[in-house]
């Protein structure tokens, strides 16, 4: 078939990360090599192993660069890009090349601002990133021809803070659960001493926006409870108490079954561009605890609780984790039909970068 564009995408984290922007960027590409067979798609890595096998058709091809992660994204993928006659760039992680050829349109996904705002890292590689993303959109933002987003509420913020529009593909999950065997429930829980049904389960971090300082006091004066959280690492919390295990990293299979054994979820971030986590426990039906702050209340929709993450506030929720507004199945249910099509987001994509070129 005769090829009307090509297209050139940064998928360093589509091909080895399996966190948020990874998937994101992955799963789109996988619909798009189903829907699109007329444009050319190269998909720029690094030198980074692959997290899975893949098998794109004959008009997807990879195309390894040089560079770390700023050198890789402003030196190599642009210039890289005007030698392969790219047409459209689509830089899916926030930031973007700031000088490009001005025969390539620029495409980027904003996921949130998160970096635009007040909260401040302790480390110096979060403080780099936050400050590098910031004048990124400061310096280039209004040059980019296309703006994707992934939420509602980042739409928003986008609107309130550069006045530009910003079209919506929405993060999605396989809602088929993993189903392990008895034995290798028993075998897993045992590595951290829990039995089923016997703890709260939470993905958090380190970054000032997911709340780990205040998660943390609160886990230690609910010592009535068990936690297990995922997400931090062991020397995060060198000190923590016997009530709370934490798992480090877990592969997929260990994280299916840590939630589908949980008696509820708690996800109790500040700020959130979409919050997949919140989903995964929803495709194994747990009752939910959320903040509802930012973009969380539009993932969990009636499908749990949503509360100001203030201490008091989340300890007196928790004591009563049995009441009816932790959430519904029917509401689950709901929110995982509205969010389990990547095909929904790809075609968001592919009409509008074919509009874009004509």
């Amino acid at each position: 078939k005769h090829i009307k564009m090509i297209i050139g995408i940064d998928f360093r984290f589509g091909y080895k990360s399996l966190r948020g922007m990874g998937t994101y960027v992955r799963e789109i590409v996988k619909c798009l090599a189903k829907l699109d067979s007329c444009n050319k798609y190269i998909l720029y890595i690094d030198n980074a192993e692959p997290c899975e096998e893949f098998k794109f058709p004959v008009n997807f091809t990879f195309c390894k660069l040089k560079g770390g992660y700023f050198s890789f994204e402003q030196w190599y993928l642009p210039r890289q890009a005007k030698k392969n006659g790219v047409d459209i760039l689509w830089s899916p992680y926030n930031t973007f090349p700031l000088y490009i050829a001005s025969t390539v349109k620029r495409c980027v996904t904003i996921h949130d601002l998160i970096f635009m705002g007040k909260l401040f890292p302790k480390s110096l590689h979060q403080l780099l990133g936050k400050y590098y993303r910031r004048y990124n959109l400061l310096l280039g933002l209004k040059r980019v021809d296309l703006l994707f987003t992934v939420s509602n509420y980042s739409a928003k913020a986008i609107q309130q803070r550069f006045g530009l529009s910003s079209l919506i593909t929405y993060n999605h999950i396989d809602i088929k659960p993993i189903e392990p065997t008895i034995q290798r429930v028993r075998e897993i829980l045992g590595q951290w001493g829990i039995e089923p049904g016997s703890y709260f389960y939470t993905i958090t971090g380190n970054a000032p926006s997911k709340n780990f300082p205040l998660i943390k006091e609160v886990l230690e004066i609910l010592k009535e409870y068990r936690f297990v959280i995922t997400g931090i690492k062991l020397e995060d919390w060198d000190d923590a108490p016997d009530n709370v295990s934490i798992t480090g990293f877990v592969t997929e299979e260990e994280k299916a079954i840590l939630l589908q054994n949980a008696k509820a979820f708690l996800f109790l971030s500040l700020e959130e561009g979409f919050g997949i986590p919140v989903l995964e426990a929803m495709v194994y039906d747990r009752k939910i605890l959320a903040s509802n702050c930012s973009a969380i209340p539009e993932v969990v929709g009636e499908g749990g609780y949503c509360i100001n993450p203030s201490k008091d506030i989340i300890i007196d929720a928790i004591h009563h984790f049995d009441q009816p507004k932790w959430g519904t199945r029917e509401g689950r249910m709901k929110q995982l039909q509205r969010f389990s099509s990547w095909t929904n987001s790809a075609k968001v994509f592919l009409s509008a970068i074919n509009d874009l070129c004509i």
